[in-house]
């Protein structure tokens, strides 16, 4: 009779705020995988079962214990290299269409296990499902199909070319397992091997990437895995035997690795954190733009390079514009990773959490207008930071956070003039990228052909979702 009552009781609130509830995607493939695993470094095609406790590994939308993950230590990381130099020598050896037959068979594996990525994704970074299901899965296979193919012109295209050798990738607690193939896909291919040092925080979508290579028959030694911090990764980046540094993550640390490595013959390759300005001009499709900003702001909890943190609006629409947004936030919906009805999810650190609130307190304090959409109180109010729209001011008065935080908020500053536009995008440290919205062909030629940066969409944000 309990249960009928509580029944009642949730249609009557249904009825009465004609609100969903959630309705979550399920996890237990992931949980299930995840479950009791003590995960150590992945050496020449095998796991290093460590002594000691590890780090414990935590949900961050619910806390929830989820995996451990033992540090590496200095002798794993000289054991890890010395694999990787030593499947070296036989690898480059390969043809390239035998190393196509190995990336082959990693992508095709990687297809088969889609559901088992997507759900340790969402488990250990708490992104909503949607954006590995829809981007970074299906990128990760698409980078090693293409690789595939690419291994099997190198010779020809480029003769005459060498490999280096073995190639270290450090990536960051923010990096999406899309990033893993970008490092790893086309240093296999060119005859390669590589050491990856995951983030402690979130190395489980990289453990069950090394999980499924050894399904695939990747030989042992070209790939190996050494979770650990910022130790661990300085002494994979002062390695003697390690030719070349692949990096994503903060710019501060990037400084921190060029100048480690300064004198030395390692080659450098860095994706680093950036702030992409929109601009959007009053010959713009406002509601596209709108619609962008809500998709591209905050897809995959904006901690990719592309992601908007700059809006640029032009002078003449910037009220009906700001209003045009405000109500398209408003109907987004918050929520945990695997609830299907959220469109955001934005999980943060509890410190990243006080600092914005701080920062967010100072722009009011300046005059700066901030909205922010309402997290529902079943989320932790210490976890979820609201989606945050900065209104006014000059573009230096509202950097509301620094330009190395991750943290949901966007700025949106008008602009008069077409050059006023290109200095404002311009004055950054930043080049990544930047996103131009004109339905006037001729504006969006010439403002593309002033703005520094290295990658530009138009009337569009990031690599396409297909």
């Amino acid at each position: 009779m309990a249960n009928n009552n509580s029944c009642r009781k949730n249609i009557y609130e249904i009825y009465k705020t004609m609100e969903y509830g959630p309705v979550l995607d399920s996890a237990s493939l992931g949980e299930a995988w995840l479950k009791g695993r003590k995960f150590g470094p992945f050496i020449d095609g095998s796991w290093i079962q460590e002594s000691g406790g590890g780090k414990e590994i935590h949900n961050p939308c619910t806390g929830h214990h989820i995996a451990t993950v033992v540090n590496s230590s200095q002798g794993d990381v000289d054991r890890a290299v010395a694999s990787s130099a030593t499947a070296f020598l036989s690898w480059k050896q390969l043809s390239g269409y035998d190393r196509a037959k190995y990336l082959y068979s990693l992508a095709r594996h990687l297809q088969k296990n889609v559901s088992l990525l997507v759900q340790v994704e969402s488990l250990n970074r708490g992104v909503q499902t949607s954006d590995p299901r829809e981007f970074d899965v299906p990128a990760a296979v698409r980078h090693f199909y293409h690789y595939a193919g690419w291994a099997q012109l190198i010779h020809s295209d480029l003769k005459g070319w060498e490999p280096q050798g073995v190639v270290v990738g450090i990536l960051s607690s923010c990096c999406p397992l899309a990033m893993l193939a970008w490092i790893i896909a086309p240093a296999l291919a060119a005859g390669n091997t590589v050491c990856l040092r995951p983030s402690i925080k979130t190395p489980l979508p990289a453990m069950l990437l090394a999980h499924i290579a050894i399904e695939a028959g990747l030989p042992a030694g070209v790939l190996n895995m050494l979770p650990g911090g910022s130790d661990v990764a300085q002494q994979l980046i002062l390695h003697n035997d390690v030719a070349h540094i692949t990096f994503s993550g903060q710019t501060s640390i990037g400084r921190q690795i060029i100048q480690a490595t300064a004198g030395c013959s390692k080659k450098l390759t860095m994706l680093l954190s950036g702030r992409t300005p929109m601009l959007v001009f009053d010959t713009a499709d406002t509601d596209s733009a709108s619609d962008s900003i809500l998709k591209d702001a905050w897809f995959n909890q904006g901690q990719v390079p592309w992601a908007v943190t700059q809006l640029l609006v032009q002078e003449s629409i910037f009220k009906d514009f700001a209003e045009k947004l405000k109500k398209r936030l408003n109907k987004v919906a918050i929520g945990r990773a695997f609830d299907k009805m959220a469109d955001i999810g934005q999980p943060c650190s509890s410190q990243t959490v006080v600092n914005v609130r701080q920062a967010i307190t100072k722009a009011v304090e300046k005059g700066l207008e901030v909205f922010q959409v309402k997290v529902p109180d079943h989320l932790s109010q210490d976890l979820f930071f609201p989606p945050t729209l900065v209104f006014g001011g000059q573009l230096e008065s509202n950097q509301v956070v620094g330009e190395d935080t991750i943290a949901p908020v966007v700025t949106v500053t008008p602009f008069r003039t077409t050059k006023e536009a290109i200095a404002l995008a311009n004055n950054t440290r930043y080049g990544v990228a930047a996103s131009v919205w004109t339905e006037n062909a001729a504006l969006a030629l010439e403002v593309a052909a002033h703005l520094e940066v290295a990658c530009l969409y138009m009337i569009a944000v990031g690599m396409k979702r297909s």
